[in-house]
């Protein structure tokens, strides 16, 4: 089989039945290719030797205790849990004596380092004597079989079955890891790439709110500069409308001219009406030009052009006396107000309310301004917002990132739960290997069975 490996098309081996009846999981397990020139066979003889817990290993004379020996007994020693080591006196050892036989099985049990029994069986008798049971008794065949059995049926030999499955689980488990570590470096890469993706996007709508944020300040700060140059401009017409009565007024207290001072301030109200109904247009205009300009669509109720109520300058006895007696010119100036309560109460009142109204339409129609400039600020944020979702969603669904994160925190964190395992596992298995080595319930360590055998028919 050595010399020649692929010329056997079948090998048959053949046992008593009961043999095999030994309970939990029994290997039959032949090593023809072991130490052969073909890694071929020693790879594959090693995979099984290493999930096996029992050996039995059978030697011959003279090469009892070779390299390759003592190589397989180093290679198994912490790995199983039970070795039989079966010397099989063949033809080879016909002419050592009793004591010779002893001496080198003593050498041989000495050479082991680790925990066995020995046996010594001759083969070819028991199997010739099959049918002879005294015969057969002297092979040392049966005391093999019956420590077998005993093995098999104790304590030990279930706490063998636990070591071995705990050494083909944890086998199993460090195949795994390579693969599960690969997977999950994959899958890693793959959920960093998909979320860099989605950081960029989100990144990228951040800058653009960031970017509209300040516009709205911007929008408002022009609405108030533009709210504030139209009420400046209105007061100045307004000083200017009070410089104008008020050089009428002069030019009555000289010539007491009631009709010219009335059509005076008549005229001057009248421009002043004008000129105020333009600025509330342009304003209105600027207004709604800065709302569109920005994006957003403005309502502005326009000021409507009410000409102001200037009533009576002066009762009529007030305006005779204005103009009767002595010191005419003198009594006008110093006592003008009272003549002319009319155009007094105008600037007093009329025109300060007017100037209230005016500011109180400039601030409503730059609020309005404000908001919808709010309004379209809020509708930009949205709409950047959901593009932003929509291109992230897009990504997720492209990448399957759900799936991939879900499978990416499985493997993280059954990665290292299998490895607590797999170091509990190995636990267990040194716990039962410390029974066993303890001697739980198994035959004493170095057993030596020793047969005698009739020279005559060996």
């Amino acid at each position: 089989m050595r010399e020649h490996p692929f010329e056997a098309s079948e090998v048959r081996v053949t046992t008593p039945l009961d043999l095999l009846s030994l309970g939990g999981q029994v290997d039959l397990l032949d090593t023809p290719g072991m130490g052969s020139r073909d890694r071929h066979f020693d790879a594959v003889t090693d995979e099984i030797l290493d999930a096996l817990d029992a050996v039995v290993l059978v030697v011959r004379y003279p090469g009892l205790f070779t390299r390759f020996t003592g190589e397989l007994v180093a290679r198994l020693e912490g790995k199983i849990s039970k070795l039989f080591v079966v010397w099989n006196l063949d033809r080879g050892c016909i002419d050592l004596s009793a004591a010779e036989r002893e001496r080198f099985a003593q050498q041989l049990s000495n050479s082991i380092g680790m925990t066995h029994e020995l046996h010594l069986v001759d083969a070819r008798t028991a199997f010739e004597q099959a049918q002879n049971p005294a015969a057969r008794s002297v092979s040392g065949i049966d005391s093999f079989i019956a420590s077998l059995r005993g093995f098999a049926a104790s304590n030990a030999r279930d706490v063998a079955a636990l070591r071995e499955a705990a050494k083909a689980g944890t086998r199993w488990l460090e195949e795994m890891f390579p693969a599960l570590e690969a997977r999950f470096a994959e899958v890693d890469r793959y959920v960093r790439e998909a979320r860099a993706r989605i950081a960029t996007i989100e990144q990228e709508g951040e800058e653009e709110l960031a970017e509209a944020r300040p516009r709205q300040s911007l929008f408002e700060s022009n609405i108030a500069q533009l709210a504030a140059a139209s009420m400046e401009r209105a007061q100045t017409r307004r000083t200017k409308l009070l410089e104008e009565i008020y050089a009428a007024r002069r030019r009555w207290m000289r010539n007491g001219h009631l009709l010219r001072l009335e059509r005076a301030v008549a005229s001057a109200v009248h421009a002043f009406t004008n000129d105020m109904a333009a600025l509330a247009k342009e304003t209105r205009d600027r207004l709604v030009t800065a709302a569109a300009a920005f994006g957003a669509d403005v309502s502005v109720t326009p000021r409507a052009a009410k000409p102001l109520e200037v009533g009576r300058l002066t009762p009529e006895d007030r305006n005779v006396r204005a103009n009767s007696g002595s010191l005419k010119i003198l009594r006008r100036a110093i006592w003008k107000h009272w003549y002319l309560p009319g155009l007094e109460r105008f600037a007093r009142d009329t025109l300060a309310n007017e100037g209230k109204q005016y500011e109180a339409w400039v601030q409503a129609a730059a609020r309005a301004a404000v908001d919808a400039g709010q309004s379209a600020t809020a509708e930009r944020l949205r709409r950047i917002a959901e593009r932003t979702s929509a291109r992230v969603e897009e990504v997720r669904e492209a990448t399957r990132l759900e799936a991939f994160e879900a499978e990416h925190e499985r493997l993280s964190q059954g990665i290292p739960s299998l490895r607590s395992e797999v170091r509990h596992i190995e636990e267990l298995a040194r716990q039962a290997r410390d029974l066993l080595e303890a001697g739980f319930e198994s035959p004493p360590a170095h057993a030596v069975h020793r047969v005698e055998r009739e020279s005559a028919t060996q």
